[in-house]
């Protein structure tokens, strides 16, 4: 079901409820008063016939006013159509209304009430005559010529069949009333729901246009005329093309860049060929080609790994192998594995800290070498590379640091130093030739324990990187492990 259609619906009931609230609620008012008002005319003319017993006793001349003339059957005009009956303590009628024994006899009458007893709707008692109409009846008591004269039994009766038929027709159309209106909130309630509704589809005609070359369909939310919700929905989706556009502009660079250093060793091994095959070779000679193309066949295969690496680092699937670190022997290892270089350049590699973690050891000094490769790259014969381990107990985790003494990171440079195939130029001339994809690796590797890396970095003082991984590992689902693709050489 569409948003537009339970927006509707939900609007509609909501009215609907509402209105039978309403409704309810003024019925109830309405039959209270109707009952308060009958029981008030019955029980006053209960009172005036108690009053005329107790001073003028049985005179049927006063008791004909008070039967006939003052609340007679038909008296012209007379809103309410009152009954009357008096009868000694033998039950011999004494006077009554003409008409009255044969539409309600005594019998039909409840209970007599005491005197001056309060409205109660457990004393009303209703009738219906054979000629179809009801009545509302009422019975009380009274002495006859003063205090103690004798009993008198006063019964009254209402014909309240007018307010019945009224009750019947306010029914039904109030009714018809709720139908209608619950109609027009329909009407209203989608009405409301598509002018709601249209800065949606605003964003979904923007989407349709949006393809590779197109990410930016610009949106401009006017805040005059969307809700703040849907505004904040367009800065949000607006701010998402924005990362798709640099995601495809990176996609479309590294595979520039990937297409760059490829084919360098590829035409170095054409070239090769075609020079070797231009004229009879020597053994000798055939040999050097080969060892000349083997380095190039290596390069080739360790940057298809790095890449292998970093596209399956980037499933969600991908796993890694834990195992509990000495992280100041691993740190060594990788001062060792490093240190005829470094020795060769004239740096000094040192290694301070202790720690331990749960890590994939291959990944841990894969990680640990790329920053040394890159600080050599760019330290200056005479300078120095740290390597440091401390544990962070408020945080849980352990912190790796690399730092050098080299020609540092402009700031400019800081945000690209992770994308792919990102070279920044060196002012040292040691070493060989990285494939610009080792910051990269370093990223997906931290990713994939679940820890982070920063970099502090001051122009011809030095770079500082922070690896953060976290002390114990993550439980998770099995998962394809990653370790058997690391590139076996710095990068």
């Amino acid at each position: 079901m569409s948003i537009r259609a339970r927006l509707a619906i939900y609007y509609t009931l909501s009215a609907f409820g509402m209105l039978a609230i309403v409704v309810f609620i003024q019925y109830g008012i309405l039959i209270r008063g109707l009952e308060w008002d009958e029981h008030q005319v019955v029980l006053d003319k209960i009172k005036m016939f108690e009053a005329t017993l107790r001073i003028h006793g049985d005179n049927q001349s006063f008791l004909d006013h008070e039967v006939n003339l003052e609340g007679g059957a038909y008296w012209p005009g007379q809103q309410y159509i009152v009954y009357s009956r008096i009868l000694d303590e033998t039950g011999r009628v004494i006077i009554e209304t003409p008409g009255m024994g044969s539409l309600i006899p005594e019998s039909s009458f409840p209970p007599p009430i005491v005197p001056a007893q309060d409205w109660d709707r457990k004393i009303a008692h209703y009738s219906e005559a054979p000629n179809g109409r009801s009545y509302f009846l009422l019975s009380a008591q009274a002495h006859s010529g003063g205090e103690y004269g004798p009993l008198r039994l006063i019964q009254v009766a209402m014909d309240e069949t007018g307010e019945r038929q009224m009750i019947a027709r306010y029914r039904r159309d109030t009714l018809l009333a709720l139908l209608l209106g619950t109609l027009l909130f329909t009407v209203a309630g989608i009405f409301i729901a598509q002018r709601c509704l249209r800065p949606v589809k605003d964003l979904a005609r923007t989407a349709e246009r949006i393809t590779a070359s197109n990410a930016l369909s610009r949106i401009e939310p006017d805040a005059s005329r969307w809700p703040g919700e849907l505004t904040t929905l367009a800065d949000a989706f607006y701010r998402m093309l924005a990362r798709l556009d640099n995601s495809f502009s990176r996609c479309s660079q590294c595979a520039e860049d990937m297409a760059h250093e490829l084919r360098n060793p590829i035409h170095n091994l054409m070239g090769e060929a075609e020079v070797t095959l231009s004229r009879e070779r020597t053994p000798e000679e055939y040999r050097r080609v080969l060892e000349s193309s083997l380095e190039e066949y290596n390069r080739l295969s360790r940057m298809i790994n790095e890449l292998l690496f970093i596209a399956r680092s980037d499933n969600p699937h991908t796993g890694i192998e834990h195992a509990r670190l000495d992280v100041r022997a691993e740190l060594e290892a990788v001062r060792e594995f490093h240190d005829a270089q470094a020795r060769e350049q004239g740096t000094t590699i040192t290694c301070k800290g202790e720690a331990a973690l749960d890590a994939d050891p291959l990944l841990f000094r894969r990680a640990v070498s790329n920053l040394v490769s890159n600080a050599l790259s760019h330290t200056p014969a005479g300078g120095q590379i740290g390597l440091a381990a401390r544990s962070a107990d408020s945080s849980n985790t352990v912190e790796i640091t690399v730092s050098d003494t080299g020609c540092g990171i402009k700031e400019e440079e800081l945000p690209r130093i992770y994308d792919r195939y990102y070279h920044k130029e060196r002012k040292s001339p040691h070493l060989y030739e990285g494939s610009g994809l080792g910051l990269t690796i370093v990223k997906s590797i931290m990713t994939l324990h679940g820890g982070s890396i920063s970099i502090e970095s001051t122009p011809d003082k030095g770079t500082t990187v922070i690896l953060q991984f976290p002390v114990h590992a993550h439980q998770g689902a099995e998962r394809k492990p990653v370790s058997a693709i690391v590139p076996s050489k710095p990068v």
